[in-house]
């Protein structure tokens, strides 16, 4: 989601002017120093749930972890869409889908797997985006705001709920936090790849310890889930090793 803003304290300062580019490409190579110091994203965020009597429980019961965890993640960046000007973006990020994609195998081991990420393939993943949209446009709307946000880069209060889904659809991405590949699951589960300790059902001596083995999408970014799996396993591997 992206807005004009009349200001030139932004990014495109930088990314839009090739002397000022090339000089602070300069710096960071000579000294690690300058404007490349700072990533783009991640300076702010914020992390926001639906309202509990959102229509979108009507599709779906609640899947978030748990009545204090987020629905969504808000990243700010200062900077915007390819185009002369200077703008601000809001990332909006869906942390509680319900979506469920897949991984079909082959028998012959040099074969690719079959990769279905099936981002939005629950109705409720795309309408709780429209909501989260609703939510970044009710905070954009403050009258902070006022004075410093021009026009939306598209324009979605001006459409109807289908064209906004569809709007959703076409531009979504994936925020690049996969999990689940080696889904955990209860140790007498005829599904999922490892059982509570880890192993992998049905092979002994074989641990996974990664972000492929939570079995749902934590509301959070994975690095701090990854590290509890990995302490975990270490303390498991530690374990069998001693006796």
């Amino acid at each position: 989601l992206t807005w004009a803003v009349n200001s030139n304290d932004t990014a495109e300062s930088i990314t839009q002017n090739a002397t000022r580019f090339n000089e602070a490409s300069e710096q960071w190579n000579t000294s690690r120093t300058g404007p490349f110091v700072f990533a783009l994203a991640g300076t702010h965020a914020g992390w926001l749930r639906l309202s509990p009597d959102s229509p979108v429980f009507d599709i779906h019961p609640d899947p978030s972890p748990g009545p204090g965890a987020p629905h969504f993640e808000f990243l700010f960046l200062p900077s915007g869409v390819n185009m002369p000007g200077h703008f601000i973006t809001l990332l909006l990020a869906l942390v509680s889908p319900v979506s469920r994609g897949s991984i079909t195998i082959s028998s012959d081991p040099f074969a690719d797997p079959l990769i279905n990420p099936a981002y939005l393939g629950s109705e409720f993943d795309a309408i709780a985006l429209r909501e989260g949209v609703k939510l970044a446009e009710k905070f954009f709307n403050a009258p902070a705001w006022h004075g410093y946000l021009g026009a939306p880069a598209i324009n979605l209060a001006a459409m109807n709920a289908t064209e906004q889904v569809a709007t959703i659809r076409a531009n979504v991405v994936s925020g690049s936090h996969m999990v689940g590949t080696a889904s955990m699951s209860p140790r007498d589960a005829t599904y999922g790849v490892v059982n509570p300790d880890l192993t992998v059902k049905g092979i002994a001596g074989l641990r996974v310890i990664d972000a492929s083995v939570l079995p749902i999408v934590p509301g959070a970014h994975t690095q701090a889930a990854t590290y509890a799996v990995a302490e975990r396993g270490a303390d498991l591997v530690k374990q069998t090793r001693a006796t």
